[in-house]
Order: structure tokens, then sequence, then C-alpha cells
């Protein structure tokens, strides 16, 4: 990397850790459950945020005024796309570039040929929204914290769904961060999140192959999830069976969602031993949802069981006449 690619990329990291220092990102993330809503960030800017079908471009940074912008963010693009475009647009604005039309926006390190002020939004994008520390930190508490497992394209494209990101921008996001070696990163992105979903799911079919599979364990718990109307959802959870605990499913039922498959899987081949229950489910239509399980006795009336729940957002990308432009804002002060 030559020097002018170089600082170039240091002054779009720099200006992303500015922002989150100026609106206090890093306090309303330290818990690792949810990612950086930069869509909400843009909206606490007052910039106007607008969704369009654009021909033959990912977005805009529109310049009126020296103190006047506006982002555009095409609907023909996934909900990665259009969060990594609209944070590439807002670097554009932080670092006080010109008016920008972006056919292209790229991952961390792909800088051959590339202007000097597209390499800073890049570098900004990258940096907004996967930080070193809400990597760490999203890694750390679902027990993904090392090098041998974030070597595992399955456990990469997982971190991925959590940082709301493309499995790609995790890659060479890991990368950049210095997480794995290059020549990991490469072996990483050479892989397709269809083989990741096939071994996730073991033989259930997906009605849209573009969907997610989402993989959750008791690191999930209280996580905020911005998903896709049609992924899945596989919660692995702990349960005590021999002493008459199960995971109830009736809330989720209640609440639309569909258990598509539900397994108890024995650590050990004895009676009395520990069990994983493992469910496959489906979210309602598009909008805001809480998918709660509770560990209790079917006859037990206790209200102290213990509980898992996740907040999942299944409006996937943002069209023209969606109600809101994102899914879940971060504590902004």
């Amino acid at each position: 990397m030559n020097a002018a690619v170089r600082n170039a990329w240091l002054r779009g990291v720099s200006g992303a850790s500015e922002a989150h220092q100026a609106f206090r990102i890093r306090d309303a993330h330290k818990d690792g459950l949810r990612p950086i809503d930069v869509f909400g960030v843009i909206e606490e800017l007052e910039i106007p945020l607008v969704f369009e079908p654009l021909d033959h471009l990912l977005g805009a940074c529109v310049r009126v005024e020296s103190t006047t912008v506006g982002i555009l963010v095409t609907t023909e693009r996934s909900l990665h796309m259009q969060r990594f475009t609209a944070a590439h647009e807002l670097g554009h604005f932080v670092l006080d570039h010109e008016g920008s039309l972006d056919r292209e926006v790229r991952m961390p390190g792909n800088t051959t040929n590339r202007p000097i002020v597209e390499i800073e939004a890049d570098a900004f994008a990258a940096e907004f929204l996967m930080p070193t520390w809400l990597v760490k930190t999203t890694a750390e508490r679902r027990g993904w914290w090392s090098g041998e497992l974030l070597s595992d394209p399955d456990v990469v494209y997982q971190l991925s769904l959590r940082l709301s990101v493309s499995y790609d921008a995790a890659c060479w996001g890991l990368v950049a961060s210095e997480f794995v070696p290059h020549g990991v990163g490469t072996q990483l992105a050479s892989k397709e999140p269809k083989e990741m979903k096939a071994r996730a799911l073991r033989g259930i079919q997906m009605s849209d192959s573009w969907a997610d599979v989402w993989l959750l364990d008791e690191g999930d718990n209280g996580a905020h999830l911005d998903a896709g109307p049609n992924d899945l959802f596989i919660v692995e959870l702990h349960e005590d069976a021999a002493s008459g605990y199960r995971w109830d499913t009736a809330q989720a039922n209640r609440d639309g969602f569909k258990v598509l498959s539900d397994n108890s899987e024995h650590s050990e081949k004895q009676v009395g031993a520990a069990s994983t229950r493992r469910l496959i489910l489906s979210a309602p239509p598009k909008g805001l949802h809480e998918l709660q399980l509770q560990h209790r006795r079917s006859f037990s009336k206790r209200a102290d069981v213990q509980a898992f729940s996740v907040s999942i957002s299944t409006r996937g990308s943002t069209k023209v006449d969606d109600p809101a432009p994102y899914a879940y804002a971060p504590a902004i002060h």
C-alpha cells in the first residue's frame, strides 16, 4: 500500500472513529447485541435519506450547498449492501467531500485504481459498521473469539449476520483489523454462504435460497437482529429435560413464529444427561417481532423461569414505500 492510499485509508478510519465518539456509539454497543444503525445516525444528523430504484447506481451523496447534502440509496440491493452504501455516502459527508455518484463501493483493502476520495469513503464505511471493538465484543459474547474459530467460514458467516454486513465484507474486515492473516481472509472469501446455510440446516430445505440462516444460542439472548422476511432461525439452547424442564414455544407460536423442526440432542448417551434443544423457526411477515422462549416445567406456574428473547426485524432491504428507513436505532444521546 503506497503512502497516498494509506493516508486516505487512515483519514477514513479516523472520520468513522470521530463519528462513533460524537454519537456515543461505542457506549450504546458495549454489549455486542446489535449492529450499528447507519440509517438512524443519518436521520439524527437530519440528512435527507431517500431510497430509490437507481439506474446503475448503488448510491449518491448530493451536496446542494456547502452545508446541505442528501443521501440516495438504491432499493435494488440487499440490506447489507444498502447499509454499506449508506455508510459510504455518510463518509463523503463527514469527510467534507464534494457530491459523489457511486456505481460501486469496495471492501477493505481493494484500492486498485480507486480515487482517493472513494478510498476514504470505503474506509469510513468499513470502520463505521465493523470497528475492531465491536467485532471483538460481538465475537467474545458468543464464544467465537479465537484465531481458530475466526478462521471458520461458518463462524464468520454468523458474525456477518450479527454485524449486518455481507459475508465478504466480514471476511475482509477481519483482515483489515488484523484478526486473521490475509491468506486466511482470502480463503474465507472464496467460500459461498450457501455452503454454511446447508450445514446449519442439516437437510431442511429453504423456500428462498437468498435468505439467511441464523444459528442462535444463549450468547444471543437480548440481541436485536436485522433479518430478511424469509430468513430462518435455528435456536440451540441447553435444557434439563431429565428434571422436566423444556423450552416452551407457546409464546413464539402466539407471536406468529412457525416451528419447522424440533429436536433434542443429548450430549452423552446415558439417562439424565444434559440435552440441547434445537428449534428451526420461520418468522412472521415483514415487521418487528420478539421471539420469546421459556425454560420451564409444563405444570409450573413460576414467574422466575429462565427466558430467552431476541428482537427481530424481518423487513430486510428497505424499499421506496417502507414506513421507516431503519429497524433498530442505537441509543444516541
